[in-house]
């Protein structure tokens, strides 16, 4: 994949995030530049968050074009990474705030080991249901769009629908394991 890095980012260099062995195990804090060697690759941790309104609709986002990694490319609901010593629900819930000004009961889900190729993570998965309306919280979110979760599951099945790597990969799987579904945001 072009531009998975981008040089210009304004994410911060130096943030410690959590560095975990093969079985999600905290060794220490690593630096968030680091996490994004793609020479070295080690693993960490990150939180993906999927929030539906009564009406049905997944937020989605866009990344901004500052991101340091995928700019300007499709998310889900938030995605971020957990933070050195950090729990990885109020990750979950600290991206939430950060980045959409949205509070949410959410609830997890399940979590997944993914190696994309640019990056090896633990993804932990969180849904939420609410009707409070996200508004963009920071430089990191490009945009917010609510999409029918149908849309969502059928074009990631059809392939019209693409976001960035990790977001893909564990979209594809929740729909393959019947989780993504309307049921589960209840």
């Amino acid at each position: 994949m072009t531009n998975y890095y981008n040089d210009l980012t304004t994410d911060p260099k130096e943030e410690l995030l959590s560095h975990v062995d093969e079985n999600d195990i905290e060794i220490e804090g690593i630096r968030r530049e680091e996490c994004h060697n793609e020479s070295i690759k080690p693993w960490h941790r990150n939180s993906h968050v999927y929030i539906v309104n009564s009406k049905g609709e997944l937020y989605i986002t866009r990344r901004s074009h500052t991101k340091d990694t995928s700019p300007d490319l499709l998310t889900v609901t938030t995605a971020g990474h957990i933070r050195y010593q950090e729990d990885p629900k109020e990750s979950a819930q600290r991206e939430l705030m950060e980045e959409l000004c949205l509070e949410a009961t959410i609830h997890f889900v399940k979590k997944y080991k993914v190696d994309y190729g640019f990056e090896r993570e633990f993804i932990y998965v969180y849904f939420g249901k609410t009707d409070n309306v996200p508004k963009i919280g920071n430089e990191e979110v490009g945009a917010i769009i609510p999409m029918p979760l149908d849309n969502v599951v059928k074009g990631i099945k059809d392939g019209s629908l693409k976001l960035a790597p990790g977001a893909q990969d564990v979209i594809q799987i929740l729909i393959s394991e019947n989780i993504l579904r309307h049921e589960m945001f209840n």
